[in-house]
Order: C-alpha cells, then structure tokens, then sequence
C-alpha cells in the first residue's frame, strides 16, 4: 500500500512538474501547407457544456513528396512559446491520405481561446514538421 502511495505522488508530481509539452522532430525544409486561416468560433467545452470560444483552422495540403501524406488529427498541433500544445478536438480533411502531387482542404477546431502568439505545427510522419505563424482576428 505504501509502495502504491509513492508511486501515486511521483506521477503526480511528474506531472506538474513537465512544464510545456512540445513535441520532438527536425523542421523541415518543405512545406506543405498554404491558404491558412484562423477563425475564432463558438464551442462548448466537453465537461460542463460551457460555451468557450476556439479556433478553426483552415487550408491546402499539398504533397510535395514522393510517398503517400497522412492527414490526421495527430498531425496537427497549436503551439505558442512557454506554453503546452494543444491537440485539435476535430479535425477533417477532404482526402485522408494524400498521393504525391496532389492537394486537398483541411480543417483543424481547437479549443484554445484566440491568440496572436499561436502558431499550428504540422507533423509530416517522417519525423519532421513545418511551423506556421497564425494571424487570428480577436473573438
């Protein structure tokens, strides 16, 4: 039991204690986004139903490369410095794996109240990702 309580406050504290979450990987020298706009929205919250405002964001993939592009809910992250990331809560886009050369529209919603310091990083699955300033209007 006591070994249980130790373990119990070492995660916790592990926890509190992380500080912003930013993800690893090299930035790549392509980029596949473009088009890209940030929209404050309406949402509710999932514990309470309390609406909030987010983020839609919305734009063009494009696959430069020679393999087929994932577009998915995890490859998408909203990042602003000392801060976590934040996950998209949904997240579509017109064709889910991308042949190379060839485009498609996407959509990321965040609940992230809007910001001028976010930035949406996009993870290629190789390892690598572009980051891309936002300009968001004010909700």
């Amino acid at each position: 039991m006591r070994n249980a309580a130790i373990l119990a406050t070492i995660v916790l504290l592990a926890g509190c204690a992380g500080g912003p979450t930013h993800r690893g990987g090299q930035l790549s020298k392509q980029q596949y986004l473009s088009a890209i706009q940030a929209i404050p929205a309406p949402m509710r919250t999932g514990a309470t139903g309390a609406p909030i405002v987010g983020l839609v964001i919305s734009g063009t993939i494009t696959n430069d490369g020679t393999q087929p592009l994932q577009c998915s809910r995890s490859a998408f992250v909203l990042v602003r410095p000392n801060d976590g990331d934040v996950s998209p809560t949904a997240q579509f886009c017109a064709i889910p794996s991308i042949p190379p050369q060839q485009s498609t529209f996407f959509n990321a919603t965040f609940a992230a109240a809007p910001r001028d310091d976010w930035k949406l990083r996009f993870e290629h699955g190789d390892g690598t990702y572009e980051v891309h300033d936002l300009i968001v209007p004010p909700g």
